[in-house]
Protein backbone atom coordinates (compact mmCIF):
# COMPACT_ATOMS: atom_id res chain seq x y z
CA UNK A 1 0.00 0.00 0.00
CA UNK A 2 2.90 2.64 0.39
CA UNK A 3 2.82 3.01 3.61
CA UNK A 4 4.85 2.66 6.80
CA UNK A 5 4.49 0.27 9.38
CA UNK A 6 4.55 3.41 11.75
CA UNK A 7 1.91 5.11 10.34
CA UNK A 8 -0.57 2.25 10.58
CA UNK A 9 0.32 1.35 14.01
CA UNK A 10 -0.28 5.24 15.14
CA UNK A 11 -3.16 5.41 12.86
CA UNK A 12 -4.58 1.97 14.56
CA UNK A 13 -3.48 3.40 18.01
CA UNK A 14 -5.49 6.94 17.64
CA UNK A 15 -8.76 4.74 16.34
CA UNK A 16 -8.38 2.74 19.66
CA UNK A 17 -7.19 5.88 21.92
CA UNK A 18 -9.96 8.80 20.74
CA UNK A 19 -12.59 6.64 18.66
CA UNK A 20 -11.58 8.42 15.42
CA UNK A 21 -8.06 8.19 12.90
CA UNK A 22 -7.58 11.83 14.02
CA UNK A 23 -4.94 13.33 16.50
CA UNK A 24 -5.52 14.84 19.30
CA UNK A 25 -7.53 17.98 19.38
CA UNK A 26 -5.62 20.30 21.86
CA UNK A 27 -2.02 18.45 21.66
CA UNK A 28 0.50 20.25 23.82
CA UNK A 29 0.48 21.83 27.51
CA UNK A 30 -2.70 23.51 28.98
CA UNK A 31 -1.94 27.17 29.93
CA UNK A 32 -1.63 27.56 33.58
CA UNK A 33 -3.65 30.94 33.21
CA UNK A 34 -7.44 30.88 32.52
CA UNK A 35 -8.75 33.49 30.43
CA UNK A 36 -10.42 35.13 33.19
CA UNK A 37 -6.77 35.17 34.81
CA UNK A 38 -5.09 36.92 32.08
CA UNK A 39 -7.91 39.57 32.10
CA UNK A 40 -7.69 40.23 35.36
CA UNK A 41 -3.78 40.73 35.50
CA UNK A 42 -3.87 42.89 32.52
CA UNK A 43 -6.10 44.79 34.34
CA UNK A 44 -3.93 45.31 37.49
CA UNK A 45 -0.75 45.93 35.58
CA UNK A 46 -0.61 49.48 33.38
CA UNK A 47 1.82 50.67 31.08
CA UNK A 48 2.89 53.16 33.75
CA UNK A 49 3.38 50.64 36.51
CA UNK A 50 5.81 48.48 34.08
CA UNK A 51 7.76 51.76 33.29
CA UNK A 52 8.28 52.73 36.72
CA UNK A 53 9.30 49.75 38.16
CA UNK A 54 11.95 49.65 35.65
CA UNK A 55 12.91 52.91 35.92
CA UNK A 56 13.49 52.31 39.78
CA UNK A 57 15.54 49.15 38.43
CA UNK A 58 17.75 51.57 36.14
CA UNK A 59 16.28 50.30 33.00
CA UNK A 60 14.98 53.33 31.34
CA UNK A 61 13.92 53.72 27.22
CA UNK A 62 16.83 54.21 24.59
CA UNK A 63 15.31 56.18 21.69
CA UNK A 64 17.96 55.81 18.51
CA UNK A 65 18.93 58.60 16.90
CA UNK A 66 17.37 59.86 13.44
CA UNK A 67 20.03 60.07 10.45
CA UNK A 68 20.13 63.86 9.16
CA UNK A 69 18.05 63.94 5.42
CA UNK A 70 21.40 65.34 3.51
CA UNK A 71 20.38 68.04 1.26
CA UNK A 72 21.06 67.79 -2.59
CA UNK A 73 20.99 64.10 -2.99
CA UNK A 74 21.18 62.92 -6.72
Amino acid sequence: MGLSEKCVRTTRKNNDIYGTLKESTMPGRPSKLTNRDQNSLFRQISRETVRMLLTSKGIGTYTALKKAIADGIG
